[in-house]
């Protein structure tokens, strides 16, 4: 049976010392829920997943297919030609988050309930345009193993399937899980992802073409 989490305090303290030391994770993460399989471990305060869609709201730039793709031309621009596109993307993310957040006068405490969603996002993309694309490659153009890469991490979102959750390991016989609370704006931010690293409009349909 589920039950929401904080109500075990020695667990609470096993568990941040598992991730200190074997995970080599200092930041503190709550239990946010557990059962006898797994264990929700969430370094967001309690409700932080219904504020997520508010701040989303606040701050409409960071889905905008143009001020992404301007955000990470200007990025692309400033930094070395062996950059990863991957990496440019999730700086200037980063930075399109942080800049309207500040302009909207936005408290840093909500502007980072977004930050995982970026987070996961570049995580996803790192691992579908394997050839890690740089900022100098000119010639790179997605190849048909990464397209088709991209089309199977989308069609396992848009199948119910939550890709952005990631899974640490097995503490004292339960899966310890962190899921990403913006998954849904996540998907919308990964098409746009693709297309500013690779110059291409995502590869949609049942094959890579």
């Amino acid at each position: 049976m589920a039950q929401s989490g904080g109500g075990d305090p020695e667990l609470q303290q096993r568990l941040q010392q598992w991730f200190r030391e074997t995970l080599e994770i200092d930041e503190e993460r709550r239990i946010a829920r557990l059962d006898d399989e797994s264990i929700i471990a969430s370094k967001l305060p309690p409700g932080a997943a219904a504020l997520v869609y508010e701040v989303v709201d606040k701050l409409p730039e960071i889905l905008d297919a143009d001020a992404v793709r301007k955000g990470y031309e200007a990025r692309a621009s400033e930094v070395p030609p062996e950059m990863p596109r991957v990496q440019v993307w999730f700086q200037a993310m980063t930075l399109l988050l942080r800049d309207r957040a500040l302009y909207r006068e936005i408290p840093s405490t909500e502007r980072d309930l977004v930050q995982p969603g970026i987070d996961s996002v570049a995580g996803v993309l790192d691992a579908v345009l394997w050839t890690q694309p740089t900022v100098g490659d000119a010639d790179y153009a997605p190849n048909d193993a990464e397209r088709a890469a991209f089309l199977d991490a989308t069609e396992r979102i848009d199948g119910g399937r939550d890709i952005f959750t990631r899974v640490f390991g097995i503490f004292e016989g339960r899966h310890v899980l962190n899921v990403c609370p913006g998954a849904p704006f996540a998907r919308t931010m990964l098409d746009q992802a693709w297309t500013a690293c690779t110059g291409a409009e995502p590869p949609v349909g049942g094959v890579a073409s």
